[in-house]
């Protein structure tokens, strides 16, 4: 049980540090961060909500920490959830995730091309599994298709030479 409320140790601890700051103490099991925790008059309870003992060795729990920071922003409303819309995944948004990663059957990597015009120099881009946020956009583009193969009736150079009334079709 504790003596001192919970939002009383984060104000003590966001008075101390800064919130943003704060926040990558925890997420890096800071020392400074730690040890102003276990050497405050308040140890006891930091102790008790914020660490675990197991085998006699006292383990921060940095969930608990996080989790207790996204709450008090939301002291006044009435739900424990979050106040943002979208897809979550292992407990955060995807969104707020640096990293996506597509998974391409058969393939492992994408090579985006620029075929407008033979004469001009083109900047392809190189993407292997895993893309950074501003980089899925790009390949939501059109693409160009190349080194395709043609399958059912008829040979793919008799398609290509001979003029149809679809030219974008085979």
């Amino acid at each position: 049980m504790l003596k001192t409320p919970l939002k009383t140790l984060l104000d003590i601890l966001i008075n101390h540090f800064t919130k943003e700051r704060l926040v990558t103490l925890i997420l890096t099991a800071d020392e400074k961060l730690l040890t102003f925790m276990l050497e405050h008059e308040n140890a006891d309870d930091y102790k008790n909500a914020f660490f675990k003992i197991i085998a006699n060795t006292l383990v921060f729990n940095e969930k608990a920490l996080l989790e207790c920071l996204e709450i008090k922003e939301l002291e006044k409303s009435f739900t424990r959830f979050k106040n943002k819309i979208g897809l979550y995944s292992q407990g955060g948004l995807i969104k707020s995730s640096e990293l996506v990663v597509l998974n391409f059957p058969f393939k492992d990597n994408v090579l985006l091309g620029n075929a407008k015009d033979n004469n001009t120099k083109s900047n392809e881009c190189f993407y292997h599994e895993i893309l950074h946020k501003k980089e899925i956009d790009t390949l939501l583009k059109k693409k160009v298709l190349c080194h395709f193969e043609m399958h059912g009736e008829g040979d793919l150079e008799s398609a290509l030479t001979t003029k149809s009334r679809n030219p974008n079709r085979l």
